[in-house]
């Protein structure tokens, strides 16, 4: 295949075996890489039913076709499992230069099953592998793994591992990579830790190039002008990351405040929340992923009067999800708690909503500070959240029961705590956004592959986009075929593994991909790429018995309970219009009224397999 692509490692730490692949150019023709690969192994080599934590299920790490090229914000690797959170397809994906050295180290592709009989990591140098002791490693947090691995194999080498929550199996643990960037959804890192997998170190020598260099060189060219023209980027995402959400957040009316029972924070709040107010008072730095023009991370170093200077970058899900979502408005208290959960290897959206939920039972007299051990788990009240963050890492009295999630959490305190959990089929509402003032987003929560997911389309950015006819963010009128439609560029695009923050159109995309592999795929190939991937990734949920028309949902609040103030007040999602809308989108995906896949259009992506098991 064009550019060396298409090498494949497969690891079983139960045997210790070692294997080199060749990935066919048909499954490269119909996956491309990236979440495509990760799709069809996993409905592939699944026995149906595993239980994710069994050694068998599997860890896929990828790359796709234009990683580690010069074509930029192209550096992403994904992993991707069987989720113990949510028991269906994960895939998180994370960025600086763990993607591009993998290839670099010769490698397009990690298959990992199995248990090791004791910790260890993998070590991937230039095509040579081996399984190495991680004793002395097992128990340290992400921060001391990172810089015991660095001073080992030195600066160039990339890590990713898992902290305290991975190796005691908190269902929502991430994989951490350069500390700052994590595959952060859907439980990934207790599946390293059920595979007593501690870290991935990755050493490359190699030069990555696309296989027409001349025709992929003018598109990256084109590529670089486009990024370097958009406002959103140059204004908002370069000068202060993430952060430039907040003030839109607020002016819409659908900011995360109090386990999503509002859509305002104070105008105070809200002001020294906000990216220019923390450019102003902290001045952070700016950390580029591998050969990205963007620079959207911002490690800060603070002074702080309670923990001394810490050093760590707060961007928009973890500022609101473990700020205004919990109660807490300090902004020094929120960048701690954020650096506390990355070094226990946690998601913060994930943790920041099963805090949120615990703490609105809490107030309503659901739960007791008998049983959270005696803490007060007041909305706001700092010192609880750090004590109980510390417990769900390390499975401690209550934080044992938030180390399972928020579904999970409602199931077991019950008296209809349900109506106000913010998840789907398992997975936390992240902070974009507030759904009752962006429904077709809301939409696109509920019909996503992996729960709610706020990368899965791009419907947010047309509903804000103030485009005639289309843009109306308080209905769901025509929005199925635009979510439809973006979910499978979506998932295309991250068969390339590409930042969602470059805004690249996917022509320029198409034509990264034919000049990197040398290939003149057309742009209606290159999109059926990503509806197959989403109806595979469909039915492997399905095949799974967790997912069908009941699980395609959101939480009572979202239907019942209006956005009490602001921009969005006195909006709901009308529960009417959304089945309305949910049989619309069933049609345009070829799903049966129960959201299962036919086997006519499963047979036309060419699913064979899919279609005798699942089709209907």
């Amino acid at each position: 295949m064009g550019n060396n692509y298409g090498r494949a490692l497969r690891i079983d730490l139960s045997t210790r075996k070692i294997v080199n692949e060749e990935i066919g150019e048909d499954v490269i023709y119909k996956f491309i890489g990236g979440k495509g690969f990760a799709a069809r192994l996993l409905y592939d080599e699944l026995k149906p039913g595993i239980d994710p934590l069994d050694p068998d299920n599997i860890l896929v790490v990828a790359a796709g076709p234009v990683t580690g090229t010069n074509a930029p914000s192209f550096s992403k690797a994904v992993f991707a499992t069987k989720s113990p959170l949510t028991y269906i397809f994960a895939d998180s994906y994370v960025g600086g230069t763990l993607g591009s050295k993998l290839r670099s180290a010769g490698y397009d592709l990690i298959i990992v099953k199995g248990r090791a009989e004791k910790p260890v990591y993998l070590y991937i140098n230039d095509g040579k592998v081996s399984i190495e002791d991680a004793n002395n490693l097992w128990g340290k947090d992400v921060l001391e793994v990172e810089k015991a691995l660095k001073n080992k194999y030195g600066e160039e080498a990339q890590i990713a591992s898992i902290g305290p929550a991975g190796e005691n199996l908190v269902s929502y643990a991430c994989v951490c990579h350069q500390i700052y960037r994590q595959a952060g959804r859907g439980g990934i890192g207790a599946v390293m830790g059920s595979k007593n997998l501690k870290a991935i170190v990755v050493k490359g020598s190699g030069k990555v190039e696309a296989f027409d260099k001349s025709k992929f060189n003018k598109v990256v060219k084109e590529a670089n002008e486009n990024m370097r023209g958009n406002k959103i980027i140059q204004e908002g995402l370069a000068k202060f990351g993430t952060l430039t959400m907040v003030p839109m957040a607020q002016a819409m009316g659908i900011a995360i405040v109090r386990n999503y029972s509002n859509g305002v924070m104070e105008e105070k709040v809200a002001e020294q929340l906000s990216g220019p107010e923390i450019e102003e008072k902290y001045k952070p730095k700016k950390l580029a992923c591998f050969r990205c023009p963007v620079a959207c991370e911002k490690p800060t170093r603070i002074k702080t009067v309670k923990w001394g200077e810490i050093e760590t970058e707060t961007e928009f899900e973890t500022l609101m999800l473990l700020g205004p979502n919990i109660g807490i408005t300090n902004y020094q208290t929120i960048a701690y708690l954020g650096l506390l959960c990355d070094r226990m290897g946690m998601d913060t959206i994930q943790t920041g909503n099963a805090l949120s939920f615990a703490m609105e039972c809490y107030e309503r007299g659901l739960i007791t500070h008998e049983d959270t051990g005696g803490l007060e788990l007041n909305f706001g009240n700092e010192q609880a959240v750090i004590k109980m963050v510390e417990s769900i890492a390390y499975r401690k009295g209550f934080g044992d029961i938030l180390a399972q999630g928020v579904r999970q959490l409602a199931r077991k305190i019950g008296r209809g705590s349900d109506k106000f959990a913010m998840h789907v089929k398992g997975l936390a509402f992240p902070a974009a956004w507030d759904v009752r003032g962006a429904q077709g987003h809301g939409l696109s929560f509920a019909v996503s592959d992996r729960g709610a997911c706020h990368t899965s389309s791009d419907v947010d950015f047309i509903e804000f986009s103030g485009a005639p006819g289309i843009a109306d963010r308080f209905s769901l009128e025509g929005k199925p075929k635009i979510i439809k439609d973006t979910e499978d560029l979506a998932s295309v695009r991250e068969t390339l593994i590409s930042c969602i923050f470059n805004f690249l159109p996917a022509e320029i995309h198409l034509r990264l991909l034919n000049g990197a592999l040398g290939k003149d795929i057309s742009m209606g190939e290159f999109l059926r790429v990503g509806e197959r991937i989403e109806q595979l990734i469909r039915a492997f949920n399905v095949r799974e018995g967790k997912i069908s028309r009941k699980e395609d949902t959101l939480p009572d609040r979202v239907y019942a309970e209006p956005i009490p103030e602001g921009p969005s007040a006195g909006h709901t999602i009308s529960r009417e219009k959304f089945e309305e809308a949910l049989n619309i989108y069933y049609e345009l995906r070829g799903w049966n009224k129960d959201g299962i896949p036919s086997k006519k259009k499963l047979e036309e992506l060419g699913l064979e397999k899919a279609a005798e098991e699942v089709g209907v």
